[in-house]
């Protein structure tokens, strides 16, 4: 099977957090038949794919983890490369169009190309197909708990798209929930818009266009429309996205006039648009090389009888420090509460600086990747990242690798395991 086919094998097998990965051993066993897989035994959506060259060797001198798990594809009208069908993988133009050609699924032919290379004689290599990234990095703990626990490593590499760019740095990420009341007047005042028809309330549904840039999705786009509207104005619903990692692909937005309305969700919304551009720009400069688009970021907003809730994320720059990221939190914590709201900062993904020799390295590559290395660097010194693709189309619509890139990748990783 040529390196195009078994691209073709591995990115068509739909390996959702939801459907787990146990099944995608037997796509590996009909690409790389060489290798002995192994899982846990039947634990959909708990599975850890391996092998090591050695097995059972006390020692470790490569553990190679990739994470295998691929989200929704988001609407399928916008994968026009595919003609709308994610999973027809689709060759045009030296690239490779489909659902996680840009994620770590498409650095798995050139690495597992290298492993059947190398002369594993010599040095034990352990391969981990994992999981559950935005589950607090599972895949990862478990991969330690289960594999390598009380076995020396010596050098980790953690499959991540970074256009062949190898790293040695990375940012962290922390979930938030932000939440805003609604005051008892509004909560009358939205029960008794209930009981009646009310032919003036205005609702409006803002969709992502493919052109958009990061700093205008959807979310961003309604809150800040929050500023134009007049001071008594009733929010009745504010609700859109699907989980805290994904940008919302729409939003649906309604509201009705009540003159009388003091301190209205309304108000505390024009608020909260103006502290997210404030602490976004805040965050952005303490990145040193690489900067993002946006460092803050929602992915989705739900209203309830009791109030509107915001779930999103912050990276985390790899060279903050601890004493200057708890007085963001701080700042942030202390402005959400001036408008009586409440955020819960959870399952902080903590930033890496590899200990690895030349610390210039960190500078050129202070990169945006969170990775499960956030986690193995809390037990291994060499830690690294490297991949295929570009991170920055990983799990939107029309994602792509170059063929050339595999190649390129496959000389990688045959020099890594020769050093």
């Amino acid at each position: 099977m040529n390196q195009l086919a078994q691209v073709k094998e591995l990115l068509a097998v739909e390996t959702s957090s939801q459907t787990g990965t146990l099944h995608y051993r037997n796509v590996l066993n009909k690409t790389f038949p060489q290798f002995n897989w192994k899982s846990t035994e039947e634990e959909s959506g708990r599975a850890l794919h391996y092998f090591e060259t050695q097995e059972q060797c006390p020692s470790v001198d490569f553990l190679v983890y990739v994470n295998l798990d691929t989200h929704n594809p988001s609407s399928l009208s916008l994968w026009t490369e595919t003609d709308f069908d994610p999973l027809n993988i689709t060759l045009k133009k030296g690239r490779v169009f489909g659902l996680g050609a840009s994620h770590e699924k498409a650095s798995l032919t050139p690495l597992l190309s290298a492993i059947s290379k190398f002369p594993n004689h010599k040095k034990n290599i352990v391969f981990v197909g994992g999981y559950g990234r935005e589950l607090n990095m599972i895949g990862a703990k478990r991969c330690i708990s289960e594999i390598v626990k009380k076995r020396s490593v010596e050098k980790v590499v953690v499959v991540h798209p970074t256009n062949n760019q190898p790293s040695f740095s990375s940012s962290g990420r922390t979930k938030l929930e932000v939440f805003f009341p609604f005051s008892e007047e509004e909560k009358e005042e939205r029960d008794q818009h209930d009981l009646r028809e009310n032919i003036s309330s205005q609702s409006k549904v803002i969709n992502k266009n493919e052109g958009d840039r990061l700093v205008d999705d959807v979310i961003f786009k309604a809150l800040k429309s929050c500023s134009n509207l007049p001071s008594g104005t009733l929010l009745l619903d504010f609700s859109g996205g699907t989980n805290t990692i994904t940008e919302a692909q729409s939003v649906y937005f309604e509201i009705d006039s009540s003159p009388l309305l003091e301190n209205s969700m309304v108000s505390k919304m024009s608020d909260f648009s103006d502290t997210l551009e404030e602490l976004n720009l805040e965050l952005i400069n303490k990145f040193s090389k690489k900067v993002p688009p946006k460092a803050l970021h929602i992915g989705k907003v739900v209203t309830t009888t009791e109030g509107v809730s915001f779930y999103g994320y912050n990276l985390i720059p790899s060279l903050v420090s601890p004493s200057e990221l708890n007085a963001w939190f701080k700042r942030f914590d202390s402005i959400i509460k001036k408008n009586d709201g409440t955020i819960r900062i959870r399952d902080t993904k903590k930033s890496f600086v590899s200990n690895i020799g030349d610390k210039s390295l960190i500078e050129v590559t202070d990169c945006l990747k969170v990775t499960e290395a956030t986690v193995f660097s809390r037990y291994f010194d060499d830690v690294r990242i490297f991949g295929v693709g570009e991170e920055g189309l990983s799990q939107k619509p029309n994602e792509y690798v170059v063929i050339d890139e595999l190649t390129a990748a496959e000389n990688y990783f045959l020099e890594f395991f020769n050093n």
